[in-house]
């Protein structure tokens, strides 16, 4: 029969286990905690990390696009000086012959000075009535002058209605453009929205972009902005007389 020293020793061998196991339960227990703190921590520098790199890429980008648009609206603004400088020759005289439109665009140096204008030209408003007379007294005095639609593809569905005025190119300079002579305008929708709304703003208003057909065969975006020009010299206050007054 075993003693009281025998029991003891057999608790305090019972208690060393129980004390053990709880101590390796506790280390399992407290390395799994530590593992788990160290995850979420790497986790949220992850993220914030992420989160200001993903910042910093947007900073750049609203940066790059702001650049963009000051320098598109310092183009533009410069199409619009020499918009208003033609309309302005149109102004100071009743009659703008050829040669002297031609003079005023070679004195731009549009190729050296401003490489991203392909053209300058005068679109004619031409009533209805007036369309058949005018071509005849177009071609001749220029031999080689061709009336036809900016959408020849369709014409029966782009050819503007009998009773609707005309827009058609009268000069186009420099002379690689002069090939635009005679193009009636008023059959493509987005140049005829971008023209309707200068008239009645009396404000240049630029358009959807467009595809321009060029002569070898190629196609290429472009865009063409629009300064209305009225028979009084200026910009009339009501909007009646604006359309009424409309040269082009």
């Amino acid at each position: 029969m075993a003693g009281p020293w025998a029991w003891r020793a057999a608790h305090r061998r019972l208690r060393f286990k129980v004390k053990s196991k709880l101590s390796q339960y506790l280390s399992h227990l407290m390395a799994g905690v530590v593992l788990s703190v160290c995850a979420v921590v790497v986790y949220f520098s992850v993220h914030a990390l992420s989160t200001s790199s993903a910042k910093y890429t947007q900073v750049r980008f609203d940066q790059a696009v702001e650049r963009l648009r000051q320098a598109l609206q310092a183009e533009l603004n410069k199409q619009v000086t020499l918009m208003q400088a033609a309309r302005g020759s149109f102004a100071a005289s009743q009659q703008v012959t050829r040669d002297e439109f031609t003079q005023f665009v070679d004195s731009l140096e549009l190729a050296a000075r401003y490489p991203s204008i392909a053209s300058i030209e005068y679109v004619k408003r031409v009533p209805a009535s007036d369309l058949a007379a005018f071509i005849v007294e177009r071609s001749d005095e220029l031999p080689r002058y061709q009336f036809r639609y900016a959408t020849p593809a369709a014409p029966e569905a782009n050819t503007p209605p009998p009773e609707r005025d005309h827009f058609v190119v009268d000069f186009a300079e420099p002379l690689a453009r002069r090939a635009n002579i005679g193009l009636e305008q008023a059959s493509d929708i987005d140049r005829l929205s971008a023209m309707g709304r200068a008239a009645r703003s009396g404000a240049g208003v630029l358009t959807a972009p467009l595809l321009l057909r060029q002569h070898n065969g190629t196609q290429r975006i472009v865009f063409a902005y629009y300064l209305p020009v009225y028979a009084s010299g200026f910009v009339p206050n009501l909007l009646a007389d604006r359309e009424r007054l409309l040269q082009g």
